[in-house]
Protein backbone atom coordinates (compact mmCIF):
# COMPACT_ATOMS: atom_id res chain seq x y z
CA UNK A 1 0.00 0.00 0.00
CA UNK A 2 2.52 2.25 -0.71
CA UNK A 3 2.38 6.12 -2.39
CA UNK A 4 2.61 4.49 -6.13
CA UNK A 5 -1.32 2.82 -5.22
CA UNK A 6 -2.50 6.45 -3.95
CA UNK A 7 -5.76 7.51 -5.13
CA UNK A 8 -7.24 10.47 -3.74
CA UNK A 9 -10.65 10.24 -2.61
CA UNK A 10 -13.41 12.94 -4.57
CA UNK A 11 -14.49 15.35 -1.72
CA UNK A 12 -16.47 18.33 -1.49
CA UNK A 13 -14.72 22.08 -0.88
CA UNK A 14 -14.11 22.82 2.22
CA UNK A 15 -14.73 19.22 3.60
CA UNK A 16 -12.46 16.62 4.80
CA UNK A 17 -13.67 13.00 5.58
CA UNK A 18 -12.42 11.39 8.92
CA UNK A 19 -12.05 7.62 9.68
CA UNK A 20 -11.66 6.29 12.83
CA UNK A 21 -9.42 3.10 12.64
CA UNK A 22 -10.37 1.06 15.34
CA UNK A 23 -6.92 -2.01 15.14
CA UNK A 24 -5.11 -3.62 17.83
CA UNK A 25 -1.98 -4.66 15.43
CA UNK A 26 0.57 -1.97 15.64
CA UNK A 27 1.95 -2.53 12.14
CA UNK A 28 -1.58 -3.11 10.58
CA UNK A 29 -2.73 0.32 12.23
CA UNK A 30 0.65 2.22 10.92
CA UNK A 31 0.36 0.95 7.43
CA UNK A 32 -3.41 1.42 7.46
CA UNK A 33 -3.81 4.31 8.65
CA UNK A 34 -0.67 5.58 6.47
CA UNK A 35 -2.67 4.41 3.40
CA UNK A 36 -5.84 6.27 4.00
CA UNK A 37 -4.35 9.46 4.55
CA UNK A 38 -2.36 9.11 1.20
CA UNK A 39 -5.75 9.11 -0.37
CA UNK A 40 -6.45 12.86 1.35
CA UNK A 41 -8.42 11.59 4.34
CA UNK A 42 -8.11 12.17 8.10
CA UNK A 43 -7.20 9.07 10.57
CA UNK A 44 -7.83 9.27 13.98
CA UNK A 45 -6.66 5.40 15.69
CA UNK A 46 -7.62 3.74 18.33
CA UNK A 47 -5.94 0.21 19.53
CA UNK A 48 -9.06 -1.18 20.76
CA UNK A 49 -12.48 -0.77 21.00
CA UNK A 50 -12.53 1.41 24.88
CA UNK A 51 -10.63 3.64 23.18
CA UNK A 52 -12.72 4.21 20.44
CA UNK A 53 -15.64 4.07 22.20
CA UNK A 54 -13.80 7.49 24.59
CA UNK A 55 -12.80 9.04 22.24
CA UNK A 56 -16.31 9.56 20.66
CA UNK A 57 -17.85 10.17 23.43
CA UNK A 58 -15.36 12.83 23.93
CA UNK A 59 -16.22 14.23 20.56
CA UNK A 60 -15.21 12.68 17.98
CA UNK A 61 -17.93 12.45 15.30
CA UNK A 62 -16.01 10.60 12.21
CA UNK A 63 -17.19 10.08 8.56
CA UNK A 64 -16.75 6.50 9.23
CA UNK A 65 -15.72 3.92 11.61
CA UNK A 66 -13.22 1.22 10.27
CA UNK A 67 -13.93 -1.50 12.88
CA UNK A 68 -11.60 -4.61 13.81
CA UNK A 69 -13.49 -7.36 14.51
CA UNK A 70 -11.19 -8.89 17.23
CA UNK A 71 -9.37 -7.23 19.77
CA UNK A 72 -8.24 -7.19 23.24
CA UNK A 73 -10.50 -5.98 26.19
CA UNK A 74 -13.90 -4.66 23.77
CA UNK A 75 -13.74 -6.39 20.74
CA UNK A 76 -15.72 -5.09 17.30
CA UNK A 77 -19.14 -6.48 18.35
CA UNK A 78 -18.97 -5.04 21.51
CA UNK A 79 -18.20 -1.53 19.82
CA UNK A 80 -20.58 -2.11 17.00
CA UNK A 81 -23.59 -2.48 19.15
CA UNK A 82 -22.58 0.32 21.37
CA UNK A 83 -22.70 2.01 18.57
CA UNK A 84 -25.87 0.92 17.20
CA UNK A 85 -27.44 1.59 20.38
CA UNK A 86 -26.58 5.26 20.82
CA UNK A 87 -29.07 7.70 18.87
CA UNK A 88 -25.99 9.88 18.48
CA UNK A 89 -23.48 7.12 16.25
CA UNK A 90 -26.54 4.54 15.14
CA UNK A 91 -26.55 5.75 11.60
CA UNK A 92 -22.47 6.25 11.71
CA UNK A 93 -21.45 4.04 8.59
CA UNK A 94 -19.37 1.40 10.06
CA UNK A 95 -16.39 -0.65 7.83
CA UNK A 96 -15.85 -4.15 9.55
CA UNK A 97 -12.10 -5.59 8.85
CA UNK A 98 -11.46 -9.36 9.58
CA UNK A 99 -9.20 -11.86 8.61
CA UNK A 100 -11.72 -14.55 8.89
CA UNK A 101 -14.04 -14.22 5.51
CA UNK A 102 -17.51 -14.85 5.93
CA UNK A 103 -20.31 -12.97 6.47
CA UNK A 104 -20.01 -9.31 7.74
CA UNK A 105 -22.81 -8.01 10.72
CA UNK A 106 -25.56 -6.25 9.36
CA UNK A 107 -25.61 -2.71 8.33
CA UNK A 108 -21.38 -2.57 7.61
CA UNK A 109 -19.23 -2.19 5.01
CA UNK A 110 -16.37 -5.09 4.98
CA UNK A 111 -13.23 -4.83 4.12
CA UNK A 112 -11.40 -8.65 4.66
CA UNK A 113 -7.64 -8.68 5.50
CA UNK A 114 -5.52 -8.59 4.28
CA UNK A 115 -6.27 -4.96 2.90
CA UNK A 116 -6.00 -5.14 -0.86
CA UNK A 117 -5.29 -1.53 -2.29
CA UNK A 118 -8.64 -1.75 -4.88
CA UNK A 119 -10.73 -2.48 -2.13
CA UNK A 120 -9.66 0.07 0.18
CA UNK A 121 -9.96 2.29 -2.34
CA UNK A 122 -13.77 1.47 -3.19
CA UNK A 123 -14.59 1.40 0.81
CA UNK A 124 -13.40 5.23 0.94
CA UNK A 125 -15.15 5.97 -2.36
CA UNK A 126 -18.36 4.73 -0.80
CA UNK A 127 -17.98 5.70 2.83
CA UNK A 128 -15.84 8.67 2.02
CA UNK A 129 -16.94 11.03 -0.34
CA UNK A 130 -18.59 13.69 1.45
CA UNK A 131 -22.27 13.50 -0.77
Amino acid sequence: MGPESGTAVPIRDNWRAVVLLVEDDPDTLEALSEAIAERGVEVVTAIDGSEALALLRDGLRPTAVFLDSWMPNVDGRSVLRALRSDPAFENLPVVWMSAEGGQSPVGTGSLPKPIDVDQLNAVLRDYCRGN
